[in-house]
């Protein structure tokens, strides 16, 4: 799951419980530190 730091939560735990359903077992998060101006 990648998003950026405008996404809500509830959107994640939406797309994480829909790939619960749907029987995935592992779910990984991309995280990146913030750009350096």
């Amino acid at each position: 799951i990648r998003g950026d730091q405008q996404t809500k939560y509830e959107y994640i735990g939406k797309v994480i419980l829909t790939a619960q359903r749907a029987g995935i077992a592992k779910i990984g998060f991309i995280t990146e530190p913030p750009a350096r101006n």
